[in-house]
């Protein structure tokens, strides 16, 4: 009964957390994507100052100290507040990430943020050689443009710890826009100091027109995957006064500088032009990373509703399997429970007994059966009364009949009662097995079967139904494990071929199988009382048979009468004693062939269609 109850709530568990463990899965996903987006935004600040610190740098490199020494300070301290910000967020997503057990490529990913910190810890070191002229402009350039391109990468490889598509997009489109404004910011620290030296060799120029056309390039990427509103605000720098004066003194540098001319702009004046553009541009990251994090919010707090919903719905979808498999279970039992009790009650010989009502049900034919089985006793219990009938007739043949007569009767009386009482042991015994075996049943073992050999006749066809019974049912239940093992693995389309009813009609309609076991059963006990009719007949010719014989012996006391004539006195007596027998034996032929007729109602009833 255990295992009625467990495999079914078992597999409504497995179901439950085969839906639910996605959801979760793509909170927690959710929540680290947030955490990385916020990282990412954090880090774009850095990039942004850090572009001016390059700016600057190049062009106090290129004046040797003369030119933005106070600004270049001031760049300085903004950088180390959004430097200390992002190495704080670096160093705590590090350790998310290692406490979250990331695959191979969120390995990947610490390592790069790692090595991001490592870079970081040696801008105090370059920053020393600028303000002590003892390192490039180039080279100074150079460390910033790759510390720059380290962390514009991280950003852009969140984009593949992501599983999705419309976080990936924005991620891309994204760090397309931050490499195409450090690009800006690379021509802003070149240009000016190109400006500044006056040094307009093609080397130069075409470096600058490389880092325009690149520039072009990456802000691409950014428009295909930018939204509506992206695009617009884009639209309106590039429209805007800053931007037109940036490709006025482009167009002069390429143009008049390139053949002579002398400048009406200095490398300062270069410099605040696309830093005013810069400006515009941070504007328009701002607005990004304010939709970022917004639908990164959303995407989120979604996928926490979608996993709080499916852990309800769960829980409840348990919770009512639960209780309407215990429920079920309690009415198999309390049935189960009712048919083991009668069974007990008739194997102490109690056939009086109210047995639960029969129906279509697995235990409706249990109890069937067993009414079935109460009525073969209480036929056989009328067979030995009429059997004690015989022996008292018996008893009065027995004055009449020759010593050899009377003891041939005794032995067949005998051998009548000890086949009389093996039959009631053999049908006590069956009793008890059948009682034992419907308990096994009522305690949720339908494995169990009768043992047919050494039975006939009606307890042969009964003990078959009961093990038909046993069958039908252990095979309805291994249906009901089979279909609920097929849900857990996701198999929501599977059913039950065999139709069930009853206890389990639920889940299937299998009664038509039950019922045409329970069809051949009444078959083989109609066949049974043919031949329970076929015995009686038996009977009744041997009881023919026996008052020939009275009478043919009250014909030989007769003629023994009419030769004694002159012993009328004595023997007159015998002759009336014996005119008694006959007329005793023909009363009792009259008694059998009535019992016979009974007999044959009886199984005529049984043939008709009820």
């Amino acid at each position: 009964m255990l295992l009625v109850v467990a495999t079914p709530i078992a597999m409504v568990v497995a179901l439950s957390v085969w839906v639910v463990l996605p959801q979760v899965h793509n909170a927690n996903a959710q929540k680290q994507l947030a955490g990385l987006i916020e990282l990412s935004t954090t880090m774009s600040a850095l990039v942004h100052e850090q572009q001016k610190e390059r700016g600057l740098s190049a062009v106090f490199l290129v004046s040797s100290g003369e030119k933005f020494g106070t600004r270049l300070k001031g760049q300085r301290a903004l950088v180390d507040q959004e430097r200390s910000v992002v190495s704080a967020s670096i160093e705590t997503q590090i350790a998310y990430l290692l406490r979250q057990g990331s695959s191979r490529s969120g390995a990947e990913y610490v390592k790069s943020l790692r090595d991001i910190l490592g870079s970081l810890n040696k801008v105090d070191s370059l920053r020393g050689k600028v303000d002590n002229l003892k390192v490039s402009k180039a080279e100074a350039v150079a460390f910033y443009t790759d510390l720059n391109g380290q962390i514009v990468g991280a950003i852009k490889a969140i984009s593949n710890l992501s599983a999705d598509s419309e976080a990936t997009a924005s991620i891309i489109s994204f760090a397309g826009f931050l490499q195409g404004k450090d690009l800006v910011g690379i021509e802003r620290a070149l240009g000016s100091s190109a400006v500044a030296t006056g040094d307009f060799s093609n080397k130069a120029l075409l470096r600058i027109n490389g880092l325009i056309r690149e520039q072009d390039v990456f802000m691409s990427i950014f428009l295909a995957n930018a939204t509506e509103a992206q695009k617009d605000a884009f639209s309106q720098v590039l429209r805007s006064p800053a931007v037109q004066t940036v490709q006025e003194m482009r167009d002069a540098v390429f143009q008049g500088a390139a053949a002579g001319e002398t400048l009406e702009f200095s490398g300062a004046d270069f410099f605040n032009a696309q830093t005013a553009r810069i400006n515009l541009l941070k504007g328009t990251e701002e607005m990004i990373v304010k939709d970022i994090l917004q639908s990164t919010a959303q995407r989120r707090a979604d996928a926490q509703r979608q996993a709080a919903a499916a852990s309800v719905i769960a829980f409840l979808v348990i919770s009512g399997s639960l209780a309407v498999t215990i429920l079920l279970s309690r009415q198999v039992r309390r049935a189960m429970v009712l048919v083991s009790e009668a069974a007990t009650e008739m194997a102490g010989g109690d056939l009086e007994i109210n047995l639960p009502e029969a129906s279509e049900t697995e235990l409706g034919q249990i109890s069937g059966a067993l009414d079935e089985f109460r009525q073969s006793i209480l036929t056989t219990r009328a067979l030995e009364e009429e059997t004690h009938e015989k022996e008292r007739l018996a008893e009065l043949a027995e004055h009449a009949d020759a010593l050899r007569t009377q003891k041939e009767s005794e032995a067949k009386l005998k051998e009548e009662r000890r086949e009389a009482k093996a039959v009631r042991q053999h049908e006590k015994n069956v009793a008890n097995e059948i009682s034992e075996v419907v308990a096994a049943c009522a305690a949720g073992d339908f494995s169990r079967r009768l043992d047919l050999m050494g039975k006939t006749g009606v307890f042969l066809d009964l003990c078959r139904g009961v093990n038909q019974i046993g069958e039908a049912t252990d095979q309805g239940l291994a249906d009901i494990s089979r279909a609920m093992s097929a849900l857990s693995q996701g198999k929501l389309t599977y059913r039950i071929d065999q139709e069930y009813q009853g206890v389990f009609g639920e889940i299937s309609e299998a009664v038509n199988g039950s019922m045409e076991s329970l069809s051949r059963i009444v078959g083989d006990i109609r066949e049974s009382g043919i031949v329970v009719s076929n015995s009686t007949k038996s009977l009744a010719s041997a009881a023919e048979e026996l008052s020939g014989r009275t009478e043919r012996n009250a014909a030989s006391l007769e003629e023994a009468n009419a030769g004694l004539n002159e012993l009328a006195a004595s023997v007159q007596g015998a002759a009336d004693g014996a005119e008694q027998v006959r007329t005793d034996a023909g009363n009792m032929v009259a008694q059998t062939r009535s019992g016979a007729e009974v007999v044959d109602a009886t199984i005529s009833a049984m043939h008709e269609p009820g």
